[in-house]
Formats: structure tokens, sequence, C-alpha cells
């Protein structure tokens, strides 16, 4: 029963983390990205791109609470949604380490916005680390439980 509350716990704070990567998305990243007017930029395709992964991070934060609900003996729905959130959070973390990367190449003139992408790329891989080990932690249970 401990290690049922423990994987509560941990989902709790990876549903914190991802909701926190959207809203650094929505209110920094995505304001940051339409003002920077360059010749390299488009903030025009830049925006629906960070909206994806708002609508990404919305989409697991909401995987993450449900399985924190899920508590059928063996829990096979709990561990697939956890193994399915924590692989979106994975490939998101990835991905926006690309443009991170991008913008920090880019000097002075995006610095905010290359710190916001580092931050969220972070709480993605985060959330996805918490995610798996969840999964470790239902799976090592006990069936009677």
């Amino acid at each position: 029963m401990a290690s049922e509350s423990v994987r509560r716990r941990m989902l709790l704070v990876a549903t914190g983390l991802v909701i926190g990567v959207a809203a650094i998305l929505a209110l920094g990243v995505i304001p940051l990205s339409r003002a920077y007017l360059s010749l390299h930029a488009w903030p025009d395709t830049a925006s629906p791109f960070y909206g994806a992964f708002v609508i990404a991070n919305a989409l697991v934060a909401a995987a993450l609470l449900r399985a924190t609900r899920v508590t059928r003996p063996g829990g096979c729905a709990s561990t697939e949604l956890l193994g399915a959130a924590g692989l979106l959070a994975l490939a998101s973390s990835f991905v926006l380490l690309m443009p991170a990367l991008d913008l920090y190449s880019e000097g002075n003139l995006m610095q905010g916005a290359t710190v916001l992408l580092f931050a969220c790329a972070g709480g993605d891989l985060a959330a996805a680390v918490l995610a798996f080990t969840a999964v470790v932690v239902r799976l090592r249970q006990p069936p009677s439980q």
C-alpha cells in the first residue's frame, strides 16, 4: 500500500511539471517567438509549433491524472497509460531541445526564450522519468494489491 501512495505522489509531481511546461510555453515562449522578427525567424509558423506542444502536454497531464485514479488489480490500463504518457513526454522533451539549441546559436536576441525552452525540455524529461518509474513501481506490486 505504501508503494501505491509513492506512485501517486510521483504522478502528481509529474503532472505538475507537465502543466508547468504547458504554462511556460503558452505564456512565455509563444509571446517571445511572436515578438522576435528577423529575416531568419518566422513567427507565424513557430507559434503553432509551440501550440502543438501545449496541447501535447495537456494530453500528457490528463493521462497522468487518469493513471492516478486507475487502481485495478494488475493495473494493465494504468501501466499502458503511463507508458504512453511517458513516451509522449520523452519525445516532447527531445523535440523541444532542437529549437532551444537553434535559438542558443542565435545569441542574445532570444536568450529568454532559449532559457525557457531548456527549462521546458528538462521538465518534460523529468516527468517522463517519473512516469516510467511509476510504471516500474506498479509492475513490482504484488497482484493482491
